[in-house]
C-alpha cells in the first residue's frame, strides 16, 4: 500500500518536525515541619519527562508518589537532597506529587516537565553524569554525549537564589534553586552558574535530558 503525504511548496513533502526541547510546566512545594510535602503539576503535552528535585533535613526519602501513578526513578542522591525523573505518557492536569521523608522536618520540592525529550532513553548517557557538587564555591559541571540537550541543575542554597548568566531560573524558592539551559551541541565541562546567592550553595545535582 502506498502512503501519500500532503505536498508543500514546489512539491516538497510536509513531515511534522519533532517537538523542540522546552520547559512544559513547573510547580513548587514546601513543608516547614512535617513528614510530607506536595507540589501540583500541570503540563500541556504528552510524553513529557518529569523531574523532581527535593531538599530535606531528615533523611531518608521514604516514598515519592503522585496521583497519576507515574514511576519515579532516582537520578542521584546526596545526604539531604535527591533528584528523580518519571515518564508521563499523558498530559498531566493538577497532578499532586507527594514526597515522604523519615521524620517531621523541613522539605522543599521543585518539580518540572520537559517536552521534546527522547521518551525511551531520556537521560544523556555520558559517564560523567549525573554531576554532583559540594559546598560553595563549588559549582556543577556538565559533560554530555549527545548534541541536543536540556541541561539542568538543582542546588541547596539560600532562599531566592537565581540562575547565572545564560541559564533560566525554574525556581529559587524555599532554599532550593533549579535552573536549565537548552543546548544544540555536545557539552564539555559546562558550568551550572548561580547568579544571586552565589557561594551559598551546599550541594548540587545536575544532568542533561536528551532530545
Amino acid at each position: 500500500m502506498s502512503l501519500i503525504y500532503p505536498l508543500g511548496p514546489a512539491g516538497s513533502v510536509n513531515l511534522a518536525a519533532p517537538a523542540a526541547l522546552a520547559l512544559d510546566g513547573s510547580a513548587i512545594g514546601v513543608q516547614f515541619s512535617g513528614t510530607t510535602c506536595t507540589a501540583t503539576l500541570t503540563t500541556t503535552t504528552a510524553n513529557d519527562i518529569i523531574i523532581a528535585a527535593i531538599e530535606f533535613n531528615t533523611p531518608p526519602i521514604v516514598s515519592l508518589t503522585d496521583v497519576a501513578g507515574l514511576t519515579w526513578n532516582l537520578i542521584s542522591a546526596q545526604t539531604r537532597a535527591s533528584v528523580y525523573y518519571a515518564k508521563s505518557t499523558g498530559i498531566l492536569t493538577g497532578d499532586v506529587i507527594t514526597v515522604t521523608i523519615g521524620g517531621a522536618d523541613f522539605i522543599s520540592m521543585h518539580v518540572f516537565a520537559v517536552k521534546g525529550a527522547n521518551f525511551t532513553t531520556p537521560l544523556d548517557a555520558n559517564g560523567a553524569l549525573p554531576a554532583t557538587s559540594g559546598a560553595g564555591p563549588a559549582l556543577l559541571s556538565l559533560t554530555t554525549s549527545t548534541p541536543d540537550g536540556f541541561l539542568f541543575g538543582a542546588y541547596r542554597a539560600d532562599d531566592n537564589c537565581t540562575a547565572g548568566a545564560g541559564w533560566t531560573t525554574i525556581s529559587g524558592a524555599n532554599y532550593l534553586l533549579t535552573e536549565y539551559k537548552i543546548v544544540s551541541a555536545i557539552q564539555s565541562g559546562t558550568t551550572v552558574p548561580i547568579g544571586t546567592g552565589s557561594g551559598t550553595q551546599i550541594g548540587g545535582i545536575g544532568h542533561s535530558i536528551r532530545a
